[in-house]
């Protein structure tokens, strides 16, 4: 099962992070395609809130915490979003990372989808394979390729054209219509309730462990599938695209500075860890340090709510300056601070050695980041 779930995230990723080439990149705050709007290349969207009906030749990246998509797509859908609903039709791959989807569109290639609960209206259409993981899967519509689910609760529904591969702790099974000699295999501690007929059915049950018997699927699973594990995800996700799209700059200084002293930023790091909660509380005691108490205060626990983030462009910022994909100098660009999030999902996952690499990773990225929010001060007293 764990090694199911992250094959999923290297395929989702691998088939993801290119390299932006001739493409319409758009941020803003809130996004509205109209259904005339007509894009012949590349379309990479960031906003709080999309809304896209519109017809793109090529692919189509939307980041957002709130995704509407009823649009025509030539190329593949990458859509990333708190709350997502997608309709309209793909000619293409369809990719799918949120908290909550809602799906009834129509996919010609492969479906990806990672989310908390996903549910699957019965207008959905999927020409080829479907790859699915979640908290809670409600599918629906017309399978013609191979499906498999991975999650905690699949209520299966729907017309499946090839054979149906489920790994769940509970499995119900609705109005299902088998084609072509179809089947259904599920692994799950108990046997699904069927509410149809189940002699029309052909349907291979696989007896596995409970989570409460099983400690390491259900840690590996509650753990990442859980709806507020996606979510934070996906907001790591929405941060690192603000900072490498709207801070180039600064960005670029961060990355460079962990990157070329790391030793020094990992020391910056710790002293920052452990000295700003203690001179926060001093400088609050009094009236006049009260406001810089608060300040200080507030500025900690900002770095820790976006540590996952700062992380991620750490990551990628070493990974860009030590191989020879990009030869350019620039300031780490949004696909390998992604990379870096995906390899720190994975570093997090280690039960012991991993939090610990974590917590170096995290004194490496406060450090980096004070030092760079510390140069015009040090330029003041030159």
């Amino acid at each position: 099962m764990k090694k199911a779930l992250i094959t999923a995230l290297i395929l989702f990723f691998v088939g993801w992070s290119l390299p932006l080439q001739a493409a319409t990149s758009i941020t803003t705050s809130q996004y509205v395609g109209e259904t005339d709007d007509i894009f012949n290349e590349n379309v990479y969207i960031n906003a709080l809130t999309i809304n896209f009906s519109s017809v793109a030749k090529k692919d189509v990246t939307l980041v957002g915490n709130v995704v509407v998509f009823d649009g025509m797509v030539d190329g593949d859908l990458t859509v990333v979003g708190r709350d997502v609903l997608v309709s309209g039709e793909v000619s293409g791959d369809i990719k799918i990372v949120a908290a909550k989807a809602v799906y009834s569109g129509n996919a010609e290639g492969d479906i990806l989808f990672l989310a908390g609960e996903l549910t699957m209206l019965a207008a959905a259409t999927v020409t080829r394979d479907s790859l699915i993981y979640g908290g809670t899967i409600k599918t629906g519509g017309s399978f013609e390729g191979d499906t498999s689910i991975v999650a905690g609760r699949v209520y299966v529904e729907g017309s499946f054209s090839d054979d149906v591969q489920l790994s769940a702790q509970n499995v119900v099974i609705g109005n299902v219509v088998l084609n072509n000699f179809a089947e259904i295999d599920y692994n799950a501690p108990t046997r699904a309730q069927v509410l149809g007929n189940p002699s029309k059915l052909k349907l291979n049950f696989n007896e596995t462990s409970s989570w409460k018997e099983n400690g390491l699927l259900k840690n590996t699973l509650l753990t990442f599938i859980s709806f507020w594990t996606i979510l934070r995800f996906v907001t790591t996700v929405i941060i690192i695209f603000f900072f490498t799209n709207g801070f180039r700059k600064f960005t670029q200084s961060y990355g460079l500075e962990a990157t070329k002293h790391p030793i020094k930023t990992l020391v910056v790091g710790a002293v920052t860890i452990f000295a700003i909660p203690i001179l926060s509380i001093l400088l609050m005691v009094s009236l006049v340090g009260l406001p810089i108490g608060i300040i200080l205060g507030l500025f900690y626990a900002g770095l820790f709510v976006i540590r996952y983030a700062l992380i991620s462009i750490l990551i990628g910022s070493f990974i860009k300056r030590y191989t020879r994909w990009d030869k350019s100098n620039g300031v780490v660009n949004f696909w390998y601070a992604l990379l870096g999030l995906m390899l720190l999902t994975g570093i997090a996952f280690v039960p012991t050695a991993g939090r610990i690499i974590v917590f170096i990773l995290t004194l490496a990225a406060f450090g980096s980041i004070v030092y760079v929010l510390a140069q015009p001060i040090r330029r003041l007293k030159k």
